[in-house]
C-alpha cells in the first residue's frame, strides 16, 4: 500500500480548518493542528492526522467540548491541578505543559496534573515542548482499559503512554515516547490498513488466545504489555500519577473515546518540567550530553546494523525529511480526512 506525499503546510492548514469548523477557536485549532502535523512529520502516523476524524466524531456527538476552558482548581508554588472540562486533550495538554515550564523557571522543577480530559495524542510532543525551552520533561496519561494485566485474559488497564525528553543541542532532542503494550492501538490500526500481521505475543483475541491478526484486537481482543511485568508495572505507575492523583477516571471508569465518542468520562495527565540550568551550567550539560550520545553510538555493531540511534533520533531524521519531501499519508488516512471534512461541511483540498 503506497504513501502519498503531502505538503505539511497545506496539511496543517486543512487540519486547523477542520477543527475550526468543528467548533474550536482559531487559537486552539492551531495548537491541535500543530501537534498532529508535527507528530505526523516525525513518522508517528499512529498518533497523527489519522486521529482527526475520531476527534471530530467525539466533538460532534458531545463527548468533547470544543469551547472548554482549562481551569486551575488547586495549586502550590511549583504545581497545579487543572480541570480540562471535557476539552480536547491536545489543547489542554499543550497549555498545561506551557504552564509547567513557566513554573519550573521559577522553581527548578514543577509538575501539573490534568483531570477530565480526553486523548492527548503523542506524549513525546509535550516533552519536546520542554526540550525546545532547554528543559528536561516528562508526560504521561491514563486511558481506557485495552491491555491485559499479567495473567489476565481480558483487558484490565490502559495502555498508558509515557514520555521522557532531554535537549541535545543541534543533534535533536532525546525523546523516549512509549506505550506499555508491545504494540499501540494506533499501530495495530496501521497494520490493518496495510494488511500486515502482528508480531507474536502482541494481542489476545476475544477468547483470550494469542493472535497475530489485527482485526482480532478490534473484535474484542486485548493488548499484551511489553516485557511482561515491566510494561504492566509501568502502566500501574502512570495510572497512579495521571489518574489517581488528578481525580480522573480510574481503570474501568475510563471510556474509549474513539469507540464511545459521546461518553463524558475523562482521563488524566501528568506533566513535569525540570530546569537543569539551575543545577548545572549549559556548557557542562552540552558537553556531557554530547559525550553520552557519542559513547552510545560508538558501540560495536551487530551484523547487518549500520549505526546506533539514540531515542528520538530516527524521528528527528524523519521530520527533516518530511520538511523537504512532504508527509507520507496512507490512502485510508486521506479518506478519513475527507470524511472529517464532509462532517463539518468543509471542502477537502490538499
Amino acid at each position: 500500500m503506497g504513501y502519498q506525499r503531502v505538503d505539511p503546510f497545506r496539511l496543517k492548514n486543512l487540519t486547523r480548518e477542520i477543527f475550526v469548523k468543528a467548533g474550536l477557536s482559531l487559537t486552539d485549532a492551531e495548537i491541535a493542528a500543530e501537534i498532529l502535523i508535527t507528530t505526523e512529520m516525525r513518522g508517528v502516523a499512529s498518533h497523527g492526522v489519522m486521529r482527526v476524524e475520531k476527534y471530530v466524531n467525539s466533538i460532534l456527538s458531545g463527548g468533547i467540548d470544543p469551547k472548554a476552558p482549562l481551569k486551575s482548581v488547586q495549586n502550590g508554588d511549583n504545581w497545579d491541578l487543572f480541570d480540562a472540562c471535557r476539552g480536547l486533550g491536545l489543547v489542554a495538554s499543550y497549555k498545561a505543559m506551557e504552564h509547567t515550564i513557566a513554573l519550573a523557571r521559577k522553581n527548578t522543577i514543577a509538575f501539573s496534573l490534568v483531570r477530565n480530559s480526553r486523548h492527548f495524542g503523542a506524549a513525546g510532543y509535550y516533552t519536546n515542548q520542554c526540550c525546545s525551552k532547554g528543559m528536561i520533561g516528562m508526560a504521561m496519561s491514563n486511558g481506557d482499559i485495552i491491555m491485559a494485566a499479567i495473567g489476565a485474559n481480558e483487558s484490565s488497564i490502559g495502555n498508558n503512554p509515557f514520555s521522557f525528553g532531554a535537549p541535545a543541542g543541534e543533534r535533536g532532542p532525546i525523546i523516549l515516547d512509549m506505550a506499555m503494550s508491545k504494540l499501540s492501538d494506533g499501530k495495530i490500526q496501521i497494520a490493518r490498513m496495510k494488511g500486515e500481521e502482528l508480531p507474536p505475543e502482541s494481542i489476545l483475541d476475544n477468547a483470550g488466545k494469542p493472535s497475530t491478526v489485527p482485526q482480532d484486537y478490534f473484535d474484542g481482543g486485548t493488548l499484551l504489555p511489553f516485557g511482561g511485568h515491566k510494561g504492566y508495572g509501568l502502566a500501574v505507575m502512570v495510572e497512579i500519577l495521571a489518574a489517581l492523583l488528578s481525580g480522573s477516571s480510574l481503570l474501568k471508569e475510563a471510556r474509549a473515546w474513539n469507540r464511545e465518542p459521546n461518553d463524558s468520562k475523562g482521563v488524566g495527565h501528568f506533566f513535569l518540567a525540570l530546569d537543569f540550568s539551575q543545577i548545572v551550567t549549559q556548557e557542562i550539560y552540552n558537553q556531557r550530553i554530547e559525550a553520552l550520545i557519542d559513547e552510545l553510538k560508538s558501540a560495536s555493531l551487530q551484523p547487518g546494523v549500520e549505526q546506533i540511534y539514540y531515542p528520538g533520533e530516527l524521528e528527528s531524521i524523519e521530520e527533516k525529511k518530511s520538511k523537504i519531501e512532504g508527509v507520507g499519508l496512507l490512502p485510508e488516512t486521506l479518506s478519513s480526512l475527507q470524511r472529517a471534512c464532509d462532517k463539518v461541511d468543509l471542502i477537502f483540498d490538499l
